[in-house]
């Protein structure tokens, strides 16, 4: 019945593109609150009836949150998560926060985010997961030679520009927005796009050269 009476209302109405008409239920009790119907976007996940606020000023848009979560081995039972959600308050006084923005939430502090920021942040994460997994490499190599075994190879530990030269690797731009590995020993070429920041240069190509050697090594 309520999905009737919004696509009506929506006819006449007239709704913003991207928006659908839904109840929300606004009222400081039950038997004082009251459904009114007001524009959602269709991202939006919240049931604005079942989660109903004082004023229809306090209603928000959320989509469903993107986690990570992170455990140290030293302490089990905590975990470290790290939220990421498309959100708008259409009631707000801060003209950002009435447009649609990312917020990231780490259970402590939040931070609003505008479309470009978040691209921004994202560029970031993609090159810190880069050198979390470097590190993670280096502490198993490390961890392989304490315990007595040999090293394959010591691509974890060489200067990227050394590694580069022992490889015979030349670095070639492109238009592109990736970095690519090609070619044989002394006739490779490391392909990147010209938009790739130097850091994740350096660990995508000292990323590809150790995968690179370790099937090298079990060929």
């Amino acid at each position: 019945m309520q999905d009737t009476v919004a696509a009506t209302l929506a006819t006449v109405a007239g709704i913003t593109p991207g928006h659908r008409l839904v109840p929300a239920k606004v009222g400081r009790r039950n038997d004082t609150s009251t459904n009114v119907y007001i524009e959602c976007p269709t991202w939006c996940v919240i049931d604005h009836v079942n989660e109903p606020e004082v004023h229809v000023e306090d209603v928000d848009h959320s989509t469903l949150s993107s986690d990570v979560t992170l455990h140290s081995f030293d302490r089990p039972g905590l975990a470290h998560v790290l939220m990421a959600m498309l959100k708008t308050d259409p009631a707000s006084p801060d003209f950002r926060l009435r447009q649609a923005h990312v917020l990231v939430d780490d259970e402590r502090e939040v931070a609003f985010l505008t479309p470009e920021t978040a691209e921004q942040f994202a560029d970031e994460l993609i090159g810190f997961a880069s050198e979390v997994r470097h590190l993670a490499r280096a502490a198993r190599l490390h961890n392989r030679t304490v315990a007595g075994s040999s090293p394959t190879n010591d691509v974890d530990f060489m200067p990227i520009d050394g590694l580069l030269k022992r490889f015979g690797v030349t670095v070639v731009e492109n238009d592109g927005s990736s970095v690519e590995l090609a070619g044989e020993p002394g006739d490779m070429q490391l392909r990147v796009g010209r938009t790739v920041p130097q850091r994740d240069r350096d660990s995508e190509a000292r990323r590809l050269l150790a995968e690179y050697a370790s099937e090298a090594s079990r060929a």
